[in-house]
């Protein structure tokens, strides 16, 4: 018969816990792991802090710690699988697989030895947990017929974020997050705004009457703001304050102007008739409205943003 730990004992040993702990399989909770799968050894605390260690919590939300290799690890990596959650202090292969997540009574895991999945002491290692957990549950999920428009504008910056050496790797480390606005995603078709959001700072502060001249080479032929790996050259190169401000603004329009379905793609009439517009606006991070902010949803590029305050 398992003996039930006293709540005076149960309240205490939750205290010293946070989202992020790491608890190890053991004799006594090997019924609790057992409900988790994947026979791991580990499992960390997703739960929210609160709800760890309040007393009026009867559980806490467990998910099993995976080592990862080969391709599943680089895409872990990537952040591109939001599953997926890196667990630093445990290894550069280990993660928390939240497609395994469990409520796990607090009484079962009294006891059980812990250790920290990531820097329980650091601010921006408990922010970028939270957020990445919080991902997972929170994804908008596009329509169907939308999501062959958005995907050239993933592809683009999913291959050069990474790459220091790219024109657009560079100026997309600048860009905390690009958001997607629609009046209403049940009426098709959409007319639709791309905010694309950068730090603070990134772009220089001047008056209109200070801004330099937009570049010929900034538009195509027909007039059009060319595409974003153009644009981003011509930013990159740009050495004069006065220039770059006057750069910037069209990077929204730009990647608004990118987002059109494949035409390797086999056509697809409910694809090509889900979109009557798409435009870009480009925003400080510490402008955005907030009213924008509430009309709009988060494109799922994860590593765009920092995870914590700049």
């Amino acid at each position: 018969m398992t003996q039930v730990a006293p709540a005076n004992e149960i309240e205490l040993y939750f205290q010293s816990l946070q989202q992020g702990s790491v608890l190890h399989r053991s004799v006594e909770n090997a019924h609790a792991f057992a409900a988790l799968g994947n026979d791991s050894s580990e499992a960390a605390v997703v739960s929210q802090t609160c709800d760890v260690v309040l007393p009026k919590r009867p559980t806490a939300l467990l998910a099993p710690v995976v080592e990862l290799h080969g391709e599943e690890l680089r895409i872990a990596r990537r952040r591109d699988n939001p599953r997926f959650v890196h667990l630093p202090r445990r290894g550069a292969a280990f993660f928390a697989d939240l497609g395994h997540i469990h409520a796990i009574h607090k009484t079962a895991l009294v006891g059980s030895e812990v250790t920290d999945g990531i820097d329980l002491t650091d601010d921006a290692e408990i922010r970028t947990l939270a957020l990445a957990i919080g991902r997972w549950f929170s994804r908008f999920a596009f329509p169907d017929e939308v999501v062959p428009w958005l995907r050239p504008l993933l592809k683009v910056i999913r291959e050069k974020y990474n790459k220091s050496q790219s024109p657009v790797g560079q100026v997309l480390q600048d860009v905390v997050e690009i958001r997607v606005e629609a009046q209403s995603w049940a009426e098709l078709p959409l007319d639709l705004v791309l905010h694309v959001i950068v730090r603070a700072g990134a772009v220089p502060t001047m008056d209109d009457s200070e801004l330099g001249q937009v570049p010929p080479a900034a538009f195509d032929a027909a007039g059009e703001v060319v595409g974003p790996t153009d644009l981003a050259a011509l930013l990159t190169k740009a050495s004069d304050p006065a220039s770059k401000a006057a750069l910037w603004p069209l990077l929204a329009e730009s990647m608004a102007r990118l987002c059109r379905p494949s035409t390797r793609d086999p056509a697809d009439p409910s694809v090509e008739s889900a979109v009557s517009g798409i435009v870009g606006e480009f925003w400080a991070d510490d402008e955005f409205p907030l009213s924008r902010y509430r009309k709009s949803e988060l494109l799922d590029v994860d590593y765009l943003s920092a995870g914590y305050p700049l």
